[in-house]
């Protein structure tokens, strides 16, 4: 799965590069205009409806991080029914120069919708990983999130671990649903990530496994 996130997220900074642009850029123009608390775009990225939406967005005080222009939520789809809930995954922050630099989690109360256990969100992470790779009618956007989301796939359960174990320590003898509403509690995990390092890695295994150079496909 990572070897072919890869390939495709290369692909699609190939194409984001010949347009002199990037994913934030996309939704927000060229120069960037954004107002604290709007989602972008409006009524967010649907990608094609596999059961993934996101959107981006940005915080003011307290809540904003010096290091960080904005920051995509992406949210799972609860069940295959049509009015199902979402629920929250993962959140990607972006710097300013709109390059990707950490996964985080955040309280249930910042997003809402129903709280998902990791088995579940990660089982339905691979569903949607399965429909939408040949959907070729994805924005480049779309796209870019979808294989980010393949490329770091395996780090995942491990963010998700770290959000259940900041819950379990801030819970104490309170029941769940009260610590999931408490406003102090904002962000539950983070995880840094290098880009450049990752896909480079990636792609060297998938050379090293099929003798092609990536250059060369």
């Amino acid at each position: 799965m990572s070897a072919e996130a890869a390939r495709g997220l290369l692909d699609t900074l190939r194409t984001l590069g010949e347009r002199r642009t990037n994913p934030v850029l996309l939704l927000l123009g060229d120069p960037p205009h954004i107002r604290e608390g709007v989602r972008y775009p409006q009524g967010a990225l649907r990608f094609g409806g596999h059961g993934l939406r996101a959107y981006y967005h940005t915080h003011g005080d307290p809540w904003r991080r010096t290091d960080e222009h904005g920051h995509f939520h992406l949210f799972l789809a609860e069940s295959d029914a049509a009015d199902g809930g979402w629920g929250h995954l993962a959140a990607l922050s972006i710097d300013g120069e709109g390059q990707p630099q950490a996964w985080f989690t955040v309280n249930n109360w910042v997003t809402a919708g129903p709280w998902l256990s990791a088995d579940s969100l990660l089982a339905r992470l691979d569903d949607f990983l399965a429909r939408a790779q040949e959907d070729c009618g994805l924005s480049l956007t779309e796209r870019w999130l979808m294989h980010m989301l393949g490329l770091f796939r395996q780090g995942l359960p491990e963010l998700l671990a770290g959000r259940d174990a900041a819950l379990e320590a801030r819970q104490g003898e309170r029941p769940l649903k009260e610590v999931l509403t408490d406003r102090s509690i904002y962000e539950l995990s983070r995880q840094p990530l290098d880009l450049q390092a990752e896909l480079g890695r990636q792609l060297e295994l998938a050379e090293t496994s099929t003798g092609v150079p990536e250059e060369a496909r």
